[in-house]
């Protein structure tokens, strides 16, 4: 667990939960870079003779867990999962007997969001602290104002430089 929290690995599994056998997730940390990943065209084409475990720990570690440098300051983690992938078939996948750890606690809400009513009602049923981004008028930078207060972020977010 030491290597996937520094981030020199990735943990990649599959679900042997009744009713979730197809479930694969992925945890691991973001990488933060100035430019984007260039993936090599043989090295991804070898990947479909590996095991969908190995696949997904690849593209978490090559796209899927690389962020901009300037979002370095979230020390993010991810975890991923195939559940919305095929059959077109999006459902909620409770975390609870893969990450018991992981607890949503804040949302930032994008300036262009358009579903703001609904996503402001689910933050209130579960009591998630809601943040709005909008553009600065004195400044090069997105602010980022609190919505919702249940107390369950810190009081003060970096500014997010654009």
């Amino acid at each position: 667990m030491k290597a996937v929290l520094s981030g020199e690995e990735v943990i990649s599994f599959s679900s042997n939960l009744k009713g979730s056998e197809n479930l694969r997730l992925c945890f691991g940390k973001v990488e933060y870079k100035d430019n984007p990943n260039l993936i090599n065209f043989d090295d991804c084409y070898k990947m479909k003779n590996k095991s969908d475990n190995e696949q997904m720990a690849y593209f978490f570690k090559n796209i899927i867990g690389i962020k901009n440098s300037q979002w370095s300051y979230e020390q993010e983690y991810r975890l991923i999962s195939n559940n919305n992938s095929k059959d077109g078939d999006s459902t909620l996948v409770n975390l609870e007997g893969y990450a018991p750890f992981l607890k949503v606690c804040g949302l930032i809400m994008g300036k262009q969001l358009l579903t703001k009513d609904s996503i402001k009602d689910m933050c209130s049923r579960h009591m998630i602290d809601l943040y709005q981004a909008k553009f600065s008028k004195k400044k090069y930078i997105v602010d980022v104002e609190k919505i919702l207060d249940y107390g369950n972020t810190p009081e003060i977010l970096p500014k997010i430089l654009y």
